[in-house]
């Protein structure tokens, strides 16, 4: 509700948008992706860490453009 209020977003587009962040890194819950985050943090204040965790997990989707 506070990321929804903050951004004026729908709660449901927060929901997915939540969702759709834990099933590509792997985990279930906020606790979870914490936890994965301060693993693989480094001392540049986990920016190198992200960036490089983006590089091996990331899913990426392509989409068809029409004419």
């Amino acid at each position: 509700l506070e990321i929804s209020s903050a951004t004026h977003l729908a709660v449901d587009t927060v929901k997915t948008h939540i969702h759709n962040i834990f099933r590509k890194m792997g985990v279930r819950n906020r606790a979870q992706a914490v936890s994965l985050y301060n693993k693989k943090k480094d001392d540049s204040n986990g920016v190198y860490a992200v960036r490089h965790w983006e590089s091996e997990n990331s899913v990426r989707r392509t989409s068809k453009t029409t004419k």
